[in-house]
């Protein structure tokens, strides 16, 4: 969800999690997203462990899958909360799998787009644990910034948490916001 919110601010019309027909077999895609002629297959890898990066092995059901589809896309991209192995950022090149992670590609990093366009995702307020952030997110509450919106009074109801708890976390996502 948080690629899709990146990539309309990135001027893409977006569809979520679509089941396509490929050539031999049906694949889900997690985002088809849209500009001119331009027609991406993304496919979203969040890692709970970052350190572990994401390896070749990954990249390379990514583009097989972009094979059997290629009629209907024209690029296929891997986007990552973690960073590239040395041996996915070769093949990628070879191959043209575009990648999105951490510090790659130089302009256009996902920390380089959050910077960007501020967006700030609850996974990064270090106010919430695994269970809270899991709670917003099952409510499609994705951003930093769609916690003001909801204030104090009505995030402590969501996460059944005293007010004074809400606004601490409300005075982390400040924080970070600014």
């Amino acid at each position: 969800m948080f690629v899709s919110i990146l990539l309309k601010k990135q001027g893409y019309s977006i569809k979520l999690n679509r089941i396509i027909k490929g050539e031999y077999i049906r694949h889900e895609i997690d985002i088809s997203a849209i500009k001119g002629k331009e027609r991406i297959m993304v496919e979203c890898k969040h890692h709970a462990k970052p350190w572990l990066g994401t390896s070749i092995q990954t990249a390379l059901y990514v583009y097989a899958r972009f094979l059997d589809v290629k009629k209907l896309f024209t690029v296929p991209m891997l986007v990552t909360n973690t960073k590239f192995s040395p041996q996915v950022i070769t093949y990628s090149k070879g191959i043209g799998l575009e990648l999105m992670g951490w510090k790659i590609p130089k302009d256009n990093s996902l920390e380089c787009n959050i910077e960007k366009y501020k967006l700030y995702p609850v996974t990064m307020l270090s106010s919430l644990d695994k269970k809270k952030i899991s709670e917003l997110l099952r409510l499609n509450i994705i951003l930093i910034s769609e916690l003001f919106d909801i204030g104090s009074s009505r995030l402590s109801k969501i996460l059944r948490i005293p007010k004074s708890k809400a606004n601490k976390i409300l005075e982390e996502a400040n924080v970070l916001c600014k």
